[in-house]
């Protein structure tokens, strides 16, 4: 009996566990400063500076001119057909950052404010 309950118990917890939820908010400025910026804008990528492939993500204002310029978002609504999507997401030489994916949240995030209608 005391092991059925543990197990319950053990059950429970997991649950809540995979319930979390990401508080961040799903904005652009927001996604530009904490993931764009210190994910993109480093140096020799995409900084002000270097702006490798023409892209400068130093900061929401120029992550935006990217965005609008490379035609990242030209779905809105629907997050696995645009393009920031696919690059951040595939395995292949394409996918961004180079030195290793964003993590999962991170693209989730993105994602969501796609969904969202992708407001700049």
């Amino acid at each position: 009996m005391r092991l059925a309950s543990i197990a319950i118990l053990a059950a429970a917890a997991a649950a809540g566990c995979a319930a979390e939820t990401d508080e961040r908010p799903a904005e652009f400025a927001y996604i530009a400063k904490a993931i764009l910026e210190p994910s993109c804008a480093t140096a020799a990528c995409h900084d002000a500076q270097t702006q490798r492939e023409g892209m400068d993500f130093s900061s929401a204002e120029a992550s935006a001119a990217t965005f609008q310029d490379n035609a990242f978002v030209t779905v809105p609504d629907e997050p696995a057909n645009n393009r920031i999507v696919f690059i951040l997401r595939t395995s292949g030489e394409e996918r961004m950052p180079v030195d290793g994916p964003m993590p999962d949240a991170d693209i989730a995030l993105i994602e969501a404010w796609i969904a969202a209608g992708a407001q700049y």
